[in-house]
């Protein structure tokens, strides 16, 4: 069977056209969303979330993943937060670099950008691009027409050297910083989940685990956690037993813009302060459990790293 369109996240008009007819698995390479695998009831359900689905898939894309995309993906995808602005700005530079390798050369900013701004609609794009336009990091002509505020009278878009400089600098630091922060109690009762489960969690993702305890060092141990809190991409919080040192290294991180991820025992759920429940929070019962979940759900905030094993972890 064919499919009906040539990307079933966006279609051929963004925000407005939705796919009718499920197509055999297909590798579809879309202007917009990047490349991907899907068929299906899957495939399907793409466009009902349009902007985290492309979003999530460039950002595979750019750790040089192609994802095949199943029900048990796109439900993952569902549950993502909204990209902060902070997040949506830095890989629309990033994109706009790949386009632009020659500073003369300006880059697709519709077609080829549109979903890397995570814009819910026409008019937020138009507010976005201007946006980095007044911080320096673009620069672009706007046609003489009648009505110089719609976004499609916008041409000649290009980063200018502050935006590459930032993108260079994107580049390095995420280069440079491929490990996962762990917080959690270093109860023995939770030896196991750590080491059967949270460890080839991260490592199964691709990415380095540091644990505190576990990281020579000659600072003061609070100083130490705080350098390697900023050291890191993302955090992975067990909350279980409670402990106040956890919560304050989940706030911190977050605090720095880290995405965090939280995880509890099931028996221990129910004592998770007010202020977390409101988190998608993965509760588990066995070590291996933890370990297939969590490292599923780094996959699906952060795309798979670069020291990504083969095998299941």
């Amino acid at each position: 069977m064919l499919p009906e369109f040539s990307c079933y996240i966006c279609g051929p008009d963004p925000w407005h056209d939705k796919p009718t007819r499920a197509p055999a698995k297909t590798e579809f390479g879309c202007v917009r969303c990047g490349t991907y695998i899907a068929g299906g009831k899957a495939a399907l359900r793409l466009c009902d979330h349009q902007l985290k689905a492309a979003y999530w898939v460039l950002k595979q894309n750019r750790q040089r993943v192609v994802p095949v995309i199943d029900d048990e993906q796109v439900d993952q995808i569902a549950a993502l937060p909204r990209p902060s602005l902070k997040e949506r700005i830095e890989i629309y530079i990033a994109c706009a670099a790949d386009q632009q390798p020659v500073l003369s050369i300006p880059f697709k900013h519709f077609d080829g950008m549109l979903m890397a701004s995570a814009a819910v609609q026409p008019t937020e794009y138009d507010y976005f691009i201007r946006h980095l336009a007044a911080d320096g990091l673009i620069s672009f002509d706007i046609e003489n027409a009648a009505d110089e505020d719609e976004v499609d009278h916008i041409f000649n878009c290009r980063l200018t050297a502050k935006g590459h400089l930032l993108a260079d600098e994107l580049t390095t630091k995420r280069a440079a910083s491929l490990q996962g922060f762990v917080a959690m109690s270093f109860d023995p009762s939770l030896t196991t989940a750590w080491r059967e489960g949270i460890e080839p969690a991260i490592r199964g993702a691709g990415y380095e685990p540091v644990r505190i305890d576990n990281k020579e060092h000659i600072d003061r141990i609070d100083d130490r956690i705080i350098a390697e809190i900023r050291r890191s991409l993302f955090a992975v919080v067990d909350l279980t037993l409670q402990r106040p040192n956890v919560y304050y290294e989940a706030g911190f991180a977050f605090g720095m813009g880290k995405p965090v991820i939280y995880t509890c025992r099931n028996n221990d759920h129910k004592n998770l302060h007010f202020d977390i429940r409101q988190y998608n929070c993965i509760t588990w019962a066995e070590p291996a459990d933890l370990s297939d979940r969590l490292r599923d759900r780094i996959g699906a905030v952060l795309g798979q790293g670069p020291h990504r094993s083969t095998n299941k972890a």
